[in-house]
């Protein structure tokens, strides 16, 4: 928030002492004419998410959200009537009718500047009347996104929502290279006007006050699971319904499948970017429930023109399972991958397979088999045991077993690093022969193990650090 004391809008036809931010009617009738009406109506209907961004000291009583004054320190100075947008400040002696004059009078900046910025944040159109220029869209709105990826390092929003509170979970939404994009968080907190249902917020970067705020990532929103997919190119893929399911079924059959979500849930399937499924063979698992099972079979209709193999879970209301039963629910029941096995195969529908040469999307003994081999190929290839301490051994126990404290990696996969890293930096001269043939003491490994809890891919940073 800025020091800087605010102003009233020099414009201002009321402007005064005490300061007053109104301005009266404003209308968006006419070619030209700003909406100043419709931009603060729609603020005011996003007021839940706005208020807690510009003031993050303050604290909901009742319909009043109050902070400390315009500068934003805490307090209850402030006080602004969620329900009209009306607010007074008592400590600055400065009062307004809307959102629009109370972001002017924290920023400083005149009202039509803020009312600029804020329709730019929002995605609002604040002359629908206005012949679009180069600088704008098809809609007249500026072309830039609100809400963009944050920048490289920037720590995680504290999620902490005015009304609700913390958050119970939360969860990121990455990229394929793994940084962070956006995350989702999850609150259970009762309120006066929902005392019982949970609720899920979205968390992201907001370009214009280069910080976080409770806004949505714009359609086409990524999958979760993004970074998975890339570290696993050639995967199956499983599609399960939210952040919570996906997590579980990642110990249920993480080390079959590629498991990734959506954001938002059954009724935002047509807001989410599914490309970068293409050329996938994907499963689709949904909640037991009309909702769940509606959305899988849409999210089937649009993978089936571009994987190979699609096919979906049957999982026909009132079966075995309670209604809305999911993954999540599964772990807690205790799932195994024999127990995932004996329940999906004999429920896996093909919905549409393409190999060259073939265009048959019924055979549902095919999909069954191939389900099937899958999840024995996991069963009959299991990891090896935990490295023996016999293999730390020498110099390179004594660096791994320095390093292991301070690392999350896996020892065996710090000790296969580290001998591989040093063979390159010592090069192909050092060297052996058997016989007639010469061997160099160069090291070419390959770490495998379990996505996303195999602990292989934070085991080059610290080997990397000593051997610079």
């Amino acid at each position: 928030m800025p020091t800087t004391a605010a102003t009233p809008d020099a414009k201002s036809p009321d402007a005064g002492n005490p300061a007053s931010f109104n301005q009266g009617p404003r209308s968006s009738a006419g070619p030209g004419i700003i909406d100043f009406a419709g931009l603060a109506a729609a603020l005011l209907d996003r007021s839940g998410e706005l208020l807690p961004a510009w003031f993050p000291a303050g604290e909901l009583n009742g319909h009043e959200y109050q902070v400390g004054s315009v500068r934003g320190e805490a307090g209850n100075s402030l006080s602004i009537n969620v329900n009209t947008g009306k607010w007074a400040d008592f400590a600055e002696d400065v009062k307004g009718g809307d959102l629009i004059s109370l972001y002017a009078a924290c920023q400083a900046i005149k009202q039509s500047e803020a009312a600029t910025r804020l329709a730019q944040d929002i995605g609002f159109n604040l002359c629908p009347n206005a012949v679009p220029n180069r600088s704008t869209n098809d809609n007249g709105a500026n072309p830039k996104p609100a809400v963009v990826k944050p920048p490289v390092g920037t720590p995680p929003p504290s999620m902490r929502h005015f009304e609700r509170g913390e958050p119970s979970r939360s969860w990121c939404y990455r990229d394929a290279a793994g940084e962070p994009l956006f995350y989702v968080a999850r609150y259970e907190t009762p309120t006066p006007k929902d005392p019982g249902a949970k609720v899920f917020i979205p968390w992201s970067w907001d370009r214009s006050s280069a910080g976080w705020a409770a806004k949505a990532w714009p359609a086409p929103r990524p999958l979760y699971g993004l970074d998975l997919l890339a570290q696993r190119p050639d995967a199956s893929v499983l599609i399960v319904e939210g952040e919570k399911a996906a997590e579980a079924a990642k110990t249920i059959i993480g080390g079959v499948y590629v498991v990734v979500s959506w954001p938002n849930g059954a009724q935002a399937v047509d807001k989410a970017d599914w490309s970068p499924l293409r050329g996938r063979n994907v499963l689709v698992w949904p909640d037991a429930d009309e909702a769940g099972i509606a959305a899988g079979q849409q999210i089937a209709a649009k993978l089936a023109p571009v994987c190979p193999e699609v096919k979906v879970i049957d999982v026909p209301i009132g079966d075995t399972l309670p209604s809305g039963y999911d993954a999540a629910d599964a772990v807690e029941d205790g799932w195994s991958l024999e127990t995932f096995e004996a329940w999906s195969a004999p429920r896996t529908k093909v919905v549409a397979r393409t190999p060259a040469g073939s265009d048959d999307t019924t055979k549902d003994a095919d999909a069954l088999s191939s389900h099937i081999s899958l999840i024995s190929q996991a069963k009959e290839t299991p990891f090896p045991d935990d490295l023996n301490d016999e293999a730390l051994y020498g110099l390179t126990g004594e660096v791994v077993k320095a390093i292991e404290p301070h690392s999350e990696a896996d020892p065996a996969a710090l000790a296969i690093n580290l001998l591989a890293g040093f063979s390159g930096v010592i090069g192909a001269g050092p060297h052996f022969k058997v016989e007639g043939d010469t061997h160099s003491l160069r090291v070419s490994a390959i770490l495998v193990g379990n996505s996303a809890k195999g602990r292989k891919g934070t085991s080059w940073g610290p080997v990397r650090s000593i051997l610079s």
